[in-house]
């Protein structure tokens, strides 16, 4: 590398770095972390009503996409599908656990695995485990 291509790159980074440098050369605190604006993808876009239900990775979601399995999809799915619908869980419905108390899971009542939201139970992962000995799962 040559000092005249050491002299540009020289000359292109402080010209970069002008706008969020002060007079010492140290960076402004209102541009540091959550407070500078280069950090916050999305903020004042607007999402179109056609583009709502479209996740560019997957395609269309849900029941309008072409891969949709309805109830003979896998149990990762299906406790996924769950989780889109109901949220995370809050309480244990068998132990009272709050969730900042153990980790929560939505568990299948009987195992059956087909798309119906009554079917799931929020559970703590030790009553979890338990329910499912008990009841040879």
């Amino acid at each position: 590398m040559t000092e005249e291509h050491k002299r540009k790159i020289g000359e292109a980074n402080s010209i970069a770095l002008k706008g969020n440098k002060n007079a010492l050369g140290t960076i402004r605190n209102d541009m540091k972390g959550d407070k500078n604006p280069a950090r916050k993808p999305g903020i004042g876009k607007k999402i179109s009503e056609a583009k709502k239900g479209w996740n560019g990775l997957m395609g269309h979601q849900e029941e309008n996409s072409n891969g949709w399995k309805g109830d003979e999809a896998g149990q990762d799915a299906m406790h996924d599908w769950v989780y889109r619908q109901k949220g995370k869980p809050k309480v244990c419905e068998d132990c009272g656990a709050t969730a900042k108390e153990r980790r929560l899971q939505w568990a299948n009542k009987d195992h059956s695995y087909k798309r119906k939201l009554d079917d799931y139970i929020s559970r703590c992962i030790p009553c979890h485990r338990k329910y499912d000995l008990e009841n040879n799962f």
